[in-house]
């Protein structure tokens, strides 16, 4: 590309390339950083590029699937160069205003990205073991309160039953979201074996973990299942995803119905769906925003992670894997549906 022939600016480039080498030796010192030089080098190359297209007055490039985190290296190289700007070297103004260009056109479209495309490989790694940490333990607390809430080790008084609600359901929800996390972070085919496996019993037993937010949440819970063969397939992406659906689908629902239903269609067509009809859901952004992962905090003028998103994300994420397909319909008055269908063999 023709470098600009402004006599203000003829040192950018230069500039840029020592700030390059200043911004590798900053980001391989960093704590729980991948110290890849290669890797390092082409994210700082093209982002360097990007801020001579803006001094060019051209649009920065689209960031497509980040391999490390570049706003963060932009930032570092925008330090970098104001370190190495030399004070006889012009206004460095146009530089800056070249620099904020291309850091908005990377934040455009944080909205619709997943921590897989946010995270450098190492953060990655790490986010996926830390969830493998979690989801253990928190599994086990979750079936250990759901057996003290059955009684099975004596009598509870109302206190202690409403403690152990409280338990369970924050056991569950974090369990939930590490699930989620390992899912959005891992690029291994978790679901791919199929299995003889009863859709009512799966159906059911979804609706006994999840029968404790809905009670706590004010809401009546309803199970419906016409089809009572056993199918072969991918049970555990289909249990996995329908209980993430309907387990958030839960906890936004507040004195309304949240209903769970597997149908049996056309051939060996099965429709899995979950409805909620209630207050918190009318409340709730469009069908785009229900999936989004990352959304814009006013307050801090950054992103947050936004719970329903994660969870429908890693839903869908599972559904694709096997297949298919996540559906969202909402509608102004408070009902919102996410479906899926599946061809499952009957096994008999």
């Amino acid at each position: 590309m023709k470098r600009p022939s402004d006599p203000a600016t003829p040192a950018t480039p230069d500039v840029l390339e020592r700030a390059t080498e200043c911004a590798i030796r900053a980001y391989v010192t960093e704590p729980l950083l991948t110290p890849d030089e290669e890797l390092l080098r082409a994210a700082l190359s093209a982002l360097a590029e990007d801020v001579r297209m803006a001094m060019d007055g051209h649009a920065p490039a689209q960031s497509e699937g980040m391999q490390l985190d570049r706003l963060r290296l932009l930032r570092m190289l925008r330090a970098a160069v104001l370190q190495e700007w030399p004070e006889d070297d012009g206004p460095l103004l146009p530089t800056m205003r070249a620099f904020e260009a291309t850091e908005r056109a990377l934040s455009e479209g944080h909205e619709h990205a997943s921590p897989t495309d946010v995270l450098s490989p190492f953060s990655r790694n790490v986010l996926r073991e830390v969830s493998h940490l979690l989801r253990s333990p928190l599994g086990s607390i979750v079936m250990l309160t759901q057996t003290l809430r059955e009684e099975r080790s004596g009598p509870l008084t109302e206190a202690q039953r409403h403690q152990l609600n409280i338990i369970y359901r924050a056991a569950l929800g974090a369990a939930a979201t590490a699930g989620d996390l390992l899912t959005l972070t891992s690029r291994e085919e978790r679901f791919v074996s199929a299995r003889r496996f009863s859709v009512a019993e799966t159906v059911e037993t979804i609706a006994d973990l999840v029968r404790p937010v809905t009670e706590a949440r004010r809401s009546e819970l309803v199970v419906r299942k016409n089809d009572q063969r056993h199918r072969m397939g991918p049970a555990s992406a289909v249990g996995e995803a329908l209980l993430g659906l309907a387990l958030r689908t839960a906890l936004m629902t507040r004195e309304g119905t949240v209903e769970i239903e597997a149908s049996a269609g056309e051939g060996d067509i099965l429709a899995f769906s979950v409805t909620s009809r209630g207050a918190a859901v009318a409340e709730a952004n469009d069908r785009v925003d229900l999936l989004q992962v990352f959304r814009a905090d006013p307050e801090s003028d950054s992103y947050t992670i936004s719970p329903e998103g994660l969870a429908f994300s890693a839903a869908r994420e599972i559904i694709r894997s096997i297949g298919s397909e996540l559906h969202v319909d909402t509608s102004p008055e408070g009902s919102m549906t996410l479906l899926f269908r599946m061809e499952l063999p009957v096994a008999d």
